[in-house]
């Protein structure tokens, strides 16, 4: 396939390699295309593509983040004037901690852009959080939440790792 020009890689679900229905130490080293909707992240490390919804914005269109830029030729990683030391995760979010006050309403959700409501956010309202990524031109922050779950919410446009517009403010 490669010879011919076609990028080859695995797609699969999480559960077909927590099941052992797949062993991806007997297959040469690929991207990982992971399959797991309505979850906050791939809950597998050595991402490079996570299909994360099979209904985006309200469409029965698939969406993937590409983490590892083998589709895209973009990989998550910037810097901000308020960013403090920054690791990118195997995940594709970039650790950094602080506050962010947004300077109109947004919502909060359970996985980023379109994941379920969990409330909305008014100007004034601090949210802490502890990474940033860049999601179908959205720079968006996690907040860990109890039960080692996130909240994910929008802060501005970004094109591609590029951030475009803010809605509100940061501080450590």
């Amino acid at each position: 396939m490669t010879d011919a020009g076609y990028r080859t890689d695995v797609y699969t679900s999480l559960s077909w390699i927590t099941s052992n229905r797949l062993h991806l130490g007997s297959l040469p080293k690929l991207n990982l295309w992971l399959a797991r909707w309505q979850a906050s992240a791939p809950g597998y490390t050595g991402v490079g593509t996570w299909q994360w919804t099979s209904q985006w914005r309200g469409l029965a269109l698939d969406a993937s983040y590409d983490y590892s830029g083998y589709y895209t030729g973009a990989v998550a990683s910037a810097t901000t004037s308020t960013t403090t030391a920054t690791t990118t995760t195997s995940s594709g979010w970039t650790a950094q901690t602080g506050t962010f006050a947004p300077d109109r309403e947004i919502w909060l959700r359970e996985a980023p852009i379109t994941g379920t409501k969990i409330a909305l956010m008014k100007k004034g309202d601090k949210i802490k959080y502890d990474s940033y990524g860049y999601v179908s031109g959205y720079v968006v922050i996690r907040q860990p939440r109890s039960g080692g779950k996130f909240g994910y919410i929008a802060t501005g446009t970004a094109s591609g790792s590029k951030r475009t517009s803010y809605w509100g403010t940061f501080s450590k």
